[in-house]
Formats: C-alpha cells, structure tokens, sequence
C-alpha cells in the first residue's frame, strides 16, 4: 500500500480521508480514532512525518509514551504498536483472545532489544475487536 510520502504537503482536514479512499478502510479508521479519544486519557493525537519511508502518521501519546501510531495508506491504515516485555509477556497469555491472524503476526515478528515492533495492517472493521485488546495489553483504558 502506498503512503502519504510528500513532505511539502502535510494532510489537512479531509485530506487523510480522501487519500485512504475505499470506505470500509474510512469506516475502520474512524471508528479506531473514536475508540482512541473516548476510552484513552492522551494528549492531543500529533501529526507528524514519519521520513520518506514511512510518510505522514498520527502519533497517540500520554506522559512521553506512544500508545500506538497510525499511517494512512491508500486503501486502508497501518497501526503501529511498540511492545516492551511486560506486554509481550501479556500478548502470550492472552493470544485465546486474538484472531490467529493477530497471534501469527506477533510471534513472526522479530523481538529486538527495545520490544516488538507490531506493524498491523487493517483494510476493514475485521481487526478492530484485536486491535481493542493489543492496545489495551499496551495501556489499560479508562472507561
């Protein structure tokens, strides 16, 4: 999938939107970005850019830590979620919650010094249930 690359031009307004383009990506990342802010205690999410690999993203963060960062791609989103070894640790007791999908991408992924990189590629509402539960193994919401 393709992302936001053009530096020069930082996404405004419906522009994110306009770019994911297929509407159940559209669905999906709004209700995701819903899900974030009503039951998430974060700062405001950053627009940031990521460098020509990665593109635009929107960052979610409290107190100096990123609870997940999300990059807009034609035809859906990647979300990405950092998790240290408490939370690997979490993911494997809880993997009879998570799709197999979600289980077969965690153990492929390489551990590395700093934690596991998930890089979760979502096209449709098929993921949001998982996505509810690997963010909360990150950081319990509030309500």
């Amino acid at each position: 999938m393709s992302r936001m690359l053009d530096k020069d031009t930082e996404p405004v307004g419906e522009d994110i939107i306009r770019f994911i383009k297929t509407k159940p990506a559209i669905s999906s990342w709004k209700q995701l970005q819903e899900y974030l802010t009503t039951h998430y205690d974060l700062h405001a999410p950053e627009l940031q850019f990521g460098g020509q690999k990665y593109g635009w993203c929107i960052r979610y963060r409290r107190g100096g830590k990123t609870l997940c960062t999300l990059y807009p791609e034609k035809g859906g989103f990647t979300i990405l979620i950092v998790y240290g070894k408490k939370e690997v640790e979490m993911f494997i007791e809880r993997q009879s919650e998570i799709s197999d999908q979600l289980v077969t991408l965690f153990h492929e992924t390489k551990q590395f010094h700093d934690g596991k990189w998930l890089w979760i590629q979502v096209s449709d509402s098929k993921l949001l249930g998982d996505l509810r539960i690997v963010l909360a193994i990150k950081r319990r919401t509030r309500i």
